[in-house]
């Protein structure tokens, strides 16, 4: 692999340039060319099932981030099965630049490298090299990749695939083909995207044996997994060309969007793969058209599902049990105008479509049977609902079907006023001491002072003593705050009728005041001194 024979016909000629190419300047007319390369990863091109060896392949990247593809001849694999490893990065001249081979063609580079015994590489530092390289495709756009057999107008191959998902599942590996002829080793691996739409990868061969599958089952959720130079074909039927589903997983507080949230036709639905769609709500406006007469339509239950072992009803965590309580657990068909489904309706959420719990409607019968349907069920038939459901992932039957998770059209049940709506009288406290009102007398217009009778409560803050000078005050102040306290409340009988106005305009001195005030007991002014002028109230 030395340039010593580049001179002799048949070889290339040395390299004139001693600067190195970048891979964009790389065309398949390219000669005499130096690159600096590191070694992305290699592979044995086979075409399974069938195990010959086709060629012996490689992906180099230079610092720039652009790819190439690098070709070797099978017969010449041994030869640089010690270079081609990856993560090594050497100088390579001596290689010749040729068109790219449809066939198996990994990257939209035209160019390829086709590596012969002339071909010298030369280690260098690992610096300033990418880690991955990647081209990745959306779920949406995989249809384009599928090669069509029945298509005989195609001639070019689409260039393989590069894909990046969550991690879901991986099976057990099994062996693929006829053991009389082609046999290999296969394993296949779910990979999901955010839309929950799900593609099967399969490892062949080397890949599906060496897949650490324990390794990756055991770390954290979610993994991330990305697969490259990938051949997408169909997987049992044609491949649907079709977007994915719109989904709004949380539910909105307004009821009215909440009946349109995901719903979505039961046409479209039976052709989704349920385990792409876990805990997702849907909802359609359907009709009961009928119910599954074949299966119970109640069961025995505690706290989980109670068995019958010989009349003896028994829990598996609580054992024996003299007495249960039943719940709800039909089927029934739901259709919408484009399809019909089946819907299992559990207790409950099935009481809104029956009109009555399970339990009440047992002890409503004179013989219960789970396998005879009441009149009371039967006239469910025929009854137009929004419901809101999921898909069943748990069963195992191959048909799709739901489990009802709610009725959004069911009438609301009115809540319970407890307080008086306004403009009714206020109910009087039940803390509060009702006094009778202070009678006031009536009072002649020349300045004479009547003594009201004051609440034993108030004496203590209205009355001042005799001889505090400056405290005459007028009591119809006073009379309107007693009004103003006891106004919101309802007058019984052998209460004092309420003061009126004309009485409260008169007004009094404190010249007939008595002196009860409690000794010993700090006083305080309440009102600002006034003269006894016998003015008007300024409501009057």
């Amino acid at each position: 692999m030395t340039g010593r024979n580049a001179h002799m016909p048949g070889f290339p000629p040395q390299c004139d340039s001693k600067d190195p190419a970048t891979i964009k300047e790389l065309r398949p007319t390219s000669r005499n060319k130096i690159i600096e390369e590191k070694v992305y990863r290699s592979w044995i091109a086979r075409n399974p099932p069938d195990v010959t060896e086709k060629g012996y392949h490689a992906i180099l990247l230079d610092r720039q981030g652009d790819a190439i593809q690098a070709n070797v001849e099978v017969c010449e694999k041994k030869q640089f099965n010690t270079y081609l490893i990856p993560g090594r990065t050497y100088r390579i001249s001596g290689f010749t630049c040729v068109p790219t081979n449809n066939w198996q063609q990994t990257l939209e580079n035209k160019t390829s490298l086709l590596i012969t015994s002339f071909t010298k590489f030369d280690p260098i530092p690992p610096t300033g090299f990418p880690n991955h390289y990647f081209r990745f495709i959306s779920y949406n756009r995989l249809p384009y990749k599928v090669v069509d057999p029945e298509d005989k107008t195609r001639k070019e191959y689409p260039v393989l695939t590069d894909y990046i998902g969550c991690y879901i599942q991986s099976g057990e590996k099994e062996e693929w083909g006829n053991p009389n002829k082609d046999q290999m080793v296969l394993r296949r691996i779910e990979i999901q995207n955010l839309n929950r739409n799900s593609v099967e990868l399969t490892l062949w061969d080397d890949l599906g044996e060496t897949f650490p599958k324990e390794k990756i089952d055991a770390l954290e959720k979610p993994v991330i997994i990305a697969v490259s130079s990938c051949k997408v074909t169909r997987y049992k039927a044609a491949f649907d060309i079709k977007p994915p589903l719109q989904i709004v997983r949380h539910p909105y507080k307004d009821k009215e969007q909440e009946k349109m949230r995901n719903k979505i036709p039961l046409s479209k639905l039976l052709t989704e793969t349920p385990a792409t769609h876990t805990d997702v709500r849907f909802t359609c406006k359907g009709t009961i058209t009928g119910i599954n007469t074949s299966r119970e339509w109640y069961y025995p239950s505690c706290t989980n599902k109670v068995l019958n072992n010989e009349g003896v009803l028994t829990c598996k965590i609580h054992g024996g049990l003299a007495s249960t309580t039943y719940r709800y657990n039909f089927k029934a068909y739901v259709a919408d105008t484009t399809e019909t489904v089946m819907m299992t309706f559990f207790s409950p959420k099935a009481d809104d479509v029956v009109g009555i719990n399970c339990e009440t409607l047992i002890n409503s019968l004179p013989d219960p049977s789970p396998r005879e349907f009441p009149e009371k069920l039967l006239s469910i038939i025929g009854k137009t609902h929004i419901f809101q459901f999921h898909y069943n992932t748990s069963s195992k039957q191959t048909t799709v079907d739901f489990i009802l998770d709610d009725i959004l059209d069911k009438p609301e049940t009115p809540k319970e006023i407890k307080d008086k709506p306004s403009g009714l009288p206020a109910t009087p406290s039940p803390n509060l001491i009702e006094f009778p009102a202070p009678p006031l007398p009536q009072i002649p217009m020349q300045p004479t002072v009547a003594t009201p009778q004051i609440p034993p409560f108030e004496e203590e803050s209205f009355l001042q003593e005799e001889n505090e000078p400056g405290n005459a005050k007028t009591l119809h102040v006073y009379a309107n705050k007693i009004k103003a306290r006891k106004q919101p409340s309802t007058q019984v009988a052998g209460d004092t009728p309420p003061t009126t106005q004309d009485e409260l305009s008169q007004t009094s001195s404190k010249g007939n005041l008595p002196e009860t005030s409690k000794p010993g007991t700090a006083k305080r002014q309440l009102f600002q001194e006034k003269t006894t002028d016998g003015k008007k109230n300024k409501k009057e």
